[in-house]
């Protein structure tokens, strides 16, 4: 995944590419729902200051496109920092979890993205209990 044009320079690219990424291994298409709520997300966190979702995006997709989306994932999950590890697992919940259940498909790429995160399954299950409890009854 390394060729000049395929390579994530920085946290806020590879946080990009694995939402996008754990969103399009749910099996459901991306809607502009899911893009929106993305857009949100990174508008209300100080890591995504001076960062547009667009730029990040058009990185990411071709990426996702070209490799799919553990692998992506996979590669991704080094480029994020310690401290920022456990708060973009909470973002890959919430938005996973919008509709208030978790199919398969997205419990097996959150899973995989916790443990490439180094998120412990303990907290995994915590987190994503919670997020399914507090999208129950989303519209």
């Amino acid at each position: 995944m390394n060729t000049e044009h395929h390579t994530l320079n920085n946290e806020q690219e590879a946080s990009v590419a694995i939402l996008f990424g754990c969103l399009q291994a749910s099996g459901k298409p991306v809607s502009n729902r899911h893009v929106e709520h993305l857009s949100r997300m990174l508008l209300l966190s100080q890591k995504f200051a001076h960062h547009d979702l667009q730029p990040l995006a058009e990185k990411a997709l071709p990426l996702l496109k070209a490799f799919g989306s553990r692998t992506v994932i996979e590669h991704s999950a080094p480029l994020i920092t310690e401290s920022f590890k456990e708060t973009l697992f909470a973002m890959v919940c919430e938005l996973m979890t919008g509709d208030g259940e978790l199919n398969e498909a997205e419990s097996e790429i959150v899973g995989l993205t916790a443990l490439y995160l180094g998120v412990s399954i303990e907290l995994m299950r915590i987190m994503l209990t919670t997020f399914i409890m507090r999208n129950r009854w989303n519209v």
